[in-house]
């Protein structure tokens, strides 16, 4: 009635929805639309309209506006789902990818400055393979569990990945709040959970990258972080580590060497064997050579294999730089037969990769009687799993084509004394760090002599490596060594230096 009135007052459109009360007492809703007619004077005479029943109308609009709700309530659910991980419950990539977003296009007084922690747990594999997948998930809860409790209201964590978790904290240029949480977090990873009766405990290395809110380049920082993390993974697990400008740098030319090694090994005449002879340890007279892998690099020289062996492990091209070498070293071993030098045996390092791939048997096939002058040097842990189908079978197929093996770096692993009766290895060489100290360390000398008795027992030579001294030579001779090694009697040297050294003293003899 108010808007009644007010419309006959001010000529405004009437059109309102209410409701009265039926006969029967039920609520109808009732909708009036009308236009007041006026006389020449102005004067209201009556209003013109319509009045409706609109209660089954409002009836469907009540309806479709709770279905809209429910339908807004669900998409929110499901949203919320894809914005977290289902096992932790904690936010996934894709809400920190939101959150990082967030980061760029605002800049907020409350935080001036954050750190980003990268955090990944120490040997995780480890606790899904001995304890189970279910002791893994029961960790990954606990982390998220202790991850929650350590930051504050305003503060972000995240699950990235299935051991990678990520945490943004308000924090200072010092990086004295991601420190402490670093500590803390640790040590509630220290105290053991119990899973299926089994005790289960681990640890998280973190690397940490900081940025100012009015400065953010939070995709670098987060790179920055990763980068910290791997020099925490490498400096020893268990700990953290800020982010230096000079890990970018690293991680440049890590890059680089990566790119150039691929491009090395996809072009011909990079990758070169030197060759490093070996000596009868009592008449010093050349029994054979090591093949040595270098990276005849255009810029940077010729390289060892400790500046890219490391790159090829990450690059998983280890294998195809055993092929390389091992076919170099063959076509070198032509040539000089071309010449007239006949090598006594080639030593060449093979990885445990590289041992199994059924091109290799081809490779030594193909080589018919020279199959005899070849030996294969395996890491002791390799060429001890003997368990291995597949090493046992290519080992057995390599010996009949007239393969000799070797064991490399003897002493410095875990050897098996069975493994040794069950393989039974034509040679193995004792490792540089024990004949070093053979002339001022008398636990060396025991060590190396039991080493020696016991391969007398199997029937195995014995490579001593690392000679660098000529008294070294000699004690190492007197224990019992077969042949002998190192910089004291030939450098590491190239195809032709061979020929100059070699063929000229085996012509003159």
């Amino acid at each position: 009635m108010a808007a009644f009135d007010k419309h006959i007052k001010r000529n405004e459109p009437f059109n309102e929805t209410y409701r009265m009360r039926h006969t029967d007492g039920s609520w109808r809703w009732w909708r009036s639309r009308g236009q007041v007619m006026r006389n020449a004077s102005g004067r209201a005479v009556r209003v013109v309209g319509t009045n409706s029943d609109v209660t089954d109308l409002i009836d469907m609009q009540t309806e479709l506006e709770r279905r809209n709700q429910q339908l807004i309530s669900a998409n929110r659910k499901v949203e919320d789902s894809a914005l977290h991980d289902p096992l932790t419950e904690l936010p996934n990539r894709r809400h920190l990818d939101r959150v990082c977003k967030d980061l760029l296009e605002t800049t907020s007084e409350k935080r001036p400055y954050f750190s980003v922690l990268q955090i990944d747990l120490d040997y995780f594999k480890d606790v899904n393979d001995k304890f189970g997948h279910a002791a893994g998930d029961a960790t990954l809860v606990r982390i998220a569990k202790y991850l929650n409790t350590l930051k504050h209201k305003d503060e972000f964590v995240a699950r990235i990945g299935g051991d990678e978790f990520i945490a943004i904290l308000d924090d200072t240029p010092d990086a004295t709040r991601a420190q402490a949480f670093c500590t803390d977090l640790n040590n509630l990873l220290a105290l053991p959970i119990t899973v299926d009766g089994h005790s289960v405990t681990t640890s998280a290395s973190i690397g940490i990258a900081g940025c100012s809110s009015k400065q953010v380049d939070i995709w670098r920082v987060l790179g920055d972080a990763d980068l910290a993390l791997y020099e925490a993974k490498r400096s020893g697990r268990c700990t953290n580590r800020i982010f230096d400008p000079n890990l970018r740098e690293m991680a440049d030319f890590n890059r680089a060497m990566k790119d150039e090694l691929s491009l090395a090994l996809a072009e011909d005449g990079q990758i070169v064997p030197y060759f490093q002879a070996q000596f009868d340890a009592k008449t010093l007279e050349m029994v054979g050579f090591e093949v040595l892998a270098r990276w005849n690099h255009p810029k940077r020289g010729l390289l060892l294999p400790g500046d890219f062996l490391g790159f090829a492990e990450e690059l998983g091209c280890v294998a195809e730089l055993d092929r390389q070498i091992l076919a170099s070293a063959l076509e070198c071993l032509r040539a000089w037969r071309r010449d007239g030098f006949v090598a006594p045996r080639l030593a060449v390092n093979i990885s445990s990769q590289r041992l199994v791939d059924p091109q290799l048997i081809r490779c030594v096939e193909g080589m018919g009687d020279d199959a005899a002058l070849l030996s294969f040097e395996l890491l002791e842990t390799t060429f001890l799993d003997y368990t291995n189908d597949k090493v046992a079978q290519a080992l057995d197929s390599l010996r009949r084509l007239g393969v000799d093996f070797e064991i490399d770096d003897f002493g410095s692993g875990y050897a098996s004394i069975l493994g040794l009766i069950n393989v039974r290895p034509t040679r193995l060489k004792i490792d540089r760090s024990l004949t070093r100290n053979v002339n001022a360390d008398q636990a060396i000398v025991s060590l190396i002599k039991s080493i020696v008795d016991i391969a007398r027992a199997l029937k195995i030579e014995v490579v001593a490596e690392g000679v660098e001294r000529a008294e070294q030579v000699v004690a190492l001779a007197g224990l019992g060594c077969d042949v002998v090694q190192g910089y004291h009697l030939a450098l590491p040297m190239s195809s032709a230096d061979v020929m100059t050294r070699f063929h000229k003293t085996a012509s003159s003899s």
